[in-house]
């Protein structure tokens, strides 16, 4: 038996191929299963600089983390939400960057990936909800 079998599963994939909604939602029930503890939780995909309201991209993102959102047997954190509503009112670009629904330039490092500041948002979410469960 593996020794991650038996722990609370983290899992923030789909980024790389949200496009394609039935995959992901694939290989996150086959990895959720795999955990005997049932003990997964499931970070919704994120949407890049330039994937705002109305992109193509934007749309196959909230279709998927409604999706993932579904899963029977998970506990699914809407951490985009939840870094889109952290933006600093007082900058521009992250003011800009709310308007269209994207995490905020000041959580980012790049167009996509976030810096110290963003994950101390995400790993906060997830270290809240394992509380909360008791986990």
């Amino acid at each position: 038996m593996s020794p991650t079998r038996d722990r609370i599963q983290v899992l923030w994939m789909g980024r790389n191929n949200y496009y394609q909604t039935s995959q992901v939602v694939s290989d996150v029930t086959a990895c959720a299963a795999y955990v005997l503890t049932g003990r997964v939780i499931v970070l919704s995909v994120v949407n890049a600089e330039g994937e705002g309201v109305g992109t193509t991209a934007y749309n196959e993102i909230i279709q998927l983390d409604s999706e993932l959102a579904a899963l029977p047997g998970i506990q699914y954190i809407d951490v985009r939400s939840l870094l889109v509503a952290s933006y600093d009112p007082s900058n521009p670009q992250d003011v800009t960057d709310h308007a269209n629904d994207i995490p905020p330039t000041s959580l980012r490092y790049d167009n996509l990936h976030y810096n110290n500041a963003g994950y101390a948002i995400v790993a906060k979410a997830v270290a809240d909800r394992i509380k909360a469960l008791g986990w």
